[in-house]
């Protein structure tokens, strides 16, 4: 279950299939059997399709795509293992009892993609365009870790004697009208904070950033590949 959708999982969906047969000998329609639901990066989703997937009585319940994923597969059963993939604490998040002992019914890995990161983003944008003084960041209001990128980018420009303008999409319509915000604002790059929704939209994003000779920034590296500028992340492969 991923709160993005399977257009802009590629990468993601391969090194999976590839880690479930190299490192535990499970072939999908094998040894095997994989379901897959997607939010395509509309969280309201997230809890009826957990539900759905604990009433097919599967045996690994594996939430991915960023925290209300794993929120809501958690919410959905105590019994069915989950595997997670989170950005923040899964002890804040009630998903686990401790880091070292997580009890329960979850475990999983903590994706560093937000709050510092952010912030690195912006300084390296601001290094790649030099005479920009302020830059579009790109944040979704509904994303948990929300508050904390604001913050951290907000203390991260004056650092850099730079300003930013911070615009917010959690969906289509809200992403078109931040396009036109930063455009009327006149900013000089483009932050992408980190998010399944903008995943989910990334070659929306792309194009628009391209067509607006736009400089921008982003979390994984598919950004780069399919024509953004330049990313700075993790490897989720």
């Amino acid at each position: 279950m991923s709160a993005r959708s399977p257009e802009d999982s590629g990468s993601v969906l391969q090194a999976f299939h590839e880690g479930l047969k190299e490192e535990a000998g499970f072939a999908d329609g094998e040894n095997g059997k994989v379901g897959y639901r997607w939010a395509r990066g509309n969280y309201v989703l997230l809890p009826a399709l957990a539900t759905e997937l604990v009433e097919h009585r599967v045996n690994v319940l594996v939430a991915v795509g960023g925290d209300a994923s794993a929120r809501a597969a958690k919410a959905a059963t105590s019994v069915i293992p989950i595997v997670f993939t989170i950005s923040g604490d899964p002890v804040e998040a009630g998903l686990v009892e401790s880091i070292n002992r997580p009890g329960r019914n979850a475990t999983g890995c903590i994706v560093f993609s937000t709050g510092d990161l952010d912030a690195k983003r912006l300084d390296l944008i601001s290094e790649i365009v030099p005479g920009a003084s302020v830059f579009g960041v790109l944040v979704n209001p509904k994303f948990p870790p929300a508050i904390n990128q604001a913050r951290e980018l907000e203390a991260a420009a004056p650092k850099i004697d730079r300003s930013i303008f911070i615009v917010h999409a959690s969906n289509d319509v809200d992403l078109e009208a931040a396009f036109v915000a930063l455009l009327q604002k006149g900013v000089g790059g483009l932050v992408v904070a980190s998010d399944p929704f903008f995943d989910s939209r990334r070659a929306r994003i792309i194009a628009f950033a391209a067509e607006k000779r736009l400089p921008g920034i982003y979390q994984f590296r598919d950004y780069a590949v399919d024509g953004g500028l330049i990313s700075y992340g993790p490897s989720i492969t």
